[in-house]
């Protein structure tokens, strides 16, 4: 019967990684596809044609995307480690009034379906100035990973043994020394996990960008790789768009293959006991 039960989940983990590979794998072999193969969308490339990846590089706008959800992606992820962290460290660690509404106020955050504040947004984005700026993606994409970044890091800081605290005033940090010297290297694998999910929710998200911004030069990858379709998605180069998004997913999949170790224990670590 055990033999019988590995097999059966052995084939199902196989079904599973073969359904997640599979799209990426389509992905790569239909932007190594020559022109006259375009139409075979289901067959392997009779040539390695690199043609694809030169071409959506050099003759459309696709640097200056790259750049662009590079700037907001970083921007992002960098505010958000900067308000998270010693967010979660003052909700984990220090006694004040109001400590746990505040931490349901954030909590609160992670179930507000976040699109239903586009047109609010909107207005507020065309009165302020920031309407079509790169300033102003960072500063919504931050606004809304702070919740779960907050959420983790005090799940996280709530495991730091109370005597490592202790030993800190003894030796006569206050208590942002103590956060800075002492408890957030300990925090690396949730500083990783929420770098990560921050990083893949920023550089992958289209429907804000599509709204709040205008301008082509400001366009970030998931608006760029849209336009190549075409008006109505006729006339679609499918190898091109193919090879422009194998370029656009490759740096959040090398980031998660270099740091998947610190994620699972940063998302673990961070998970809050009742």
């Amino acid at each position: 019967m055990r033999a019988a039960a590995r097999v059966v989940r052995y084939a199902v983990l196989a079904l599973c990684a073969l359904a997640a590979l599979y799209p990426i794998f389509w992905m790569l072999s239909t932007g190594l596809k020559p022109p006259e193969q375009a139409a075979d969308w289901w067959g392997l490339p009779q040539s390695l044609h690199l043609g694809n990846f030169a071409k959506v590089w050099s003759q459309y706008e696709f640097p200056r995307w790259f750049a662009n959800s590079l700037v907001i992606s970083a921007g992002a992820v960098v505010l958000t480690l900067l308000l998270g962290a010693p967010d979660g460290y003052a909700l984990a660690g220090l006694r004040f009034r109001g400590r746990g509404a505040m931490f349901a106020l954030f909590a609160a955050g992670l179930m507000v379906p976040i699109h239903v504040t586009l047109i609010p947004l909107l207005k507020l984005f065309q009165s302020t100035g920031l309407y079509d700026t790169r300033l102003g993606m960072v500063l919504v994409y931050t606004a809304f990973s702070l919740p779960l970044a907050v959420v983790l890091f005090t799940g996280f800081f709530r495991e730091v043994p109370r005597e490592v605290l202790e030993a800190a005033a003894l030796d006569g940090c206050g208590a942002w020394d103590a956060f800075v010297q002492v408890t957030l290297p300990l925090a690396r694998p949730a500083i990783v996990g929420v770098t990560m999910i921050t990083l893949v929710n920023v550089w992958n998200e289209f429907v804000f960008a599509l709204v709040l911004l205008q301008s082509p030069a400001n366009y970030t990858l998931p608006l760029g790789v849209n336009s190549l379709r075409g008006e109505y998605g006729f006339g679609a180069d499918v190898p091109l768009m193919a090879a422009a998004l194998a370029i656009a997913v490759l740096p959040p999949l090398l980031v998660y293959a270099l740091a998947q170790r610190q994620l699972i224990r940063g998302i673990t670590a961070g998970a809050v006991k009742g």
